[in-house]
């Protein structure tokens, strides 16, 4: 029986590493794994955490003259370092999941406590503001609608305006979501680093067009309360300092719930993800 590959959108390896390190014999079954899998093409000649909290893999070709100085091997080795690095991720995620799995702690519901792994599949809709800012205040935008063909001024002058205002907002979601792409997903809102997935901006844009369910392995970092999507501006003489870090995570929260109960509301999880895939 055939086995249907997962297509990896986004792994956080510094996340990754971290559960992979507390789990007993985690690591190390990651790369005899790894090894297992390249048997006869690669080997792994030294593996540590690096300071970044990713895993640093020296690699060497199977078999090479290490006095081969020629450019051709260089880029074999480089090659093989890309793989596997891309292997052992994806091996890291099969082992998280399954030793997970086995102790009880990986949940397939949303509705968990903080703290918990969850492993959620669900239909979605990715938003990247950022990109989004980009594009509404490109001037091109702007010149293409002032050349449409059967608008008179008051209607243009409406689109214009409309472009405008939609500018604007763009730029006060991107800023409370800088590098970061906003999932949503049933019951929950994921997190993710921009930077960790496998794809750009716009092959993520894509992905929400379709009718393929989303597979998200992550952790429950908080429960939406009502309180939480609500903000308050009052400042009086007994006000800290700890007010100005309050405000801003409750303005974040209230404007991300101004997009709608699609996007979030009471009860829902924020989700950080550790992998996202397609199987």
């Amino acid at each position: 029986m055939s086995v249907q590959p997962k297509e990896f959108i986004y792994v956080d390896e510094i996340e990754l590493n971290s559960i992979l390190a507390q789990l007993d014999n985690g690591l190390p079954t990651v790369i005899k794994d790894v090894q297992e899998a390249l048997s006869g093409n690669t080997e792994i000649t030294s593996s540590e955490i690096g300071k970044n909290g990713k895993l640093d893999v020296v690699v060497a070709k199977a078999g090479t003259n290490k006095k081969d100085k020629s450019e051709s091997h260089s880029i074999e080795q480089q090659m093989s370092q890309q793989a596997i690095e891309t292997v052992y991720s994806d091996y890291a995620v099969n082992i998280i999941k399954k030793r997970l799995d086995e102790e009880r702690q990986l949940k397939v519901t949303s509705k968990q406590a903080v703290g918990a792994y969850v492993l959620l599949q669900s239909k979605f809709e990715i938003l990247n503001f950022s990109r989004m800012n980009r594009l509404m205040n490109n001037s091109a935008l702007a010149d293409m609608l002032t050349e449409q063909e059967g608008l008179d001024h008051e209607e243009l002058d409406s689109q214009i305006e409309g472009l405008r205002q939609i500018s604007k907002l763009t730029d006060l979601y991107s800023t409370i979501t800088k590098g970061v792409d906003l999932i949503s997903i049933n019951n929950a809102l994921v997190y993710a680093e921009s930077k960790n997935f496998r794809m750009n901006a716009s092959q993520r844009q894509v992905l929400s067009n379709g009718n393929r369910k989303i597979t998200i392995l992550g952790i429950i970092e908080s429960v939406v309360s009502e309180e939480d999507m609500d903000v308050d501006f009052q400042v009086d003489d007994n006000t800290g300092l700890s007010f100005l870090s309050d405000l801003e995570s409750g303005i974040n929260m209230y404007l991300i719930h101004l997009l709608g109960d699609k996007i979030l509301k009471k009860d829902d999880r924020l989700v950080k993800p550790i992998a996202i895939y397609f199987e």
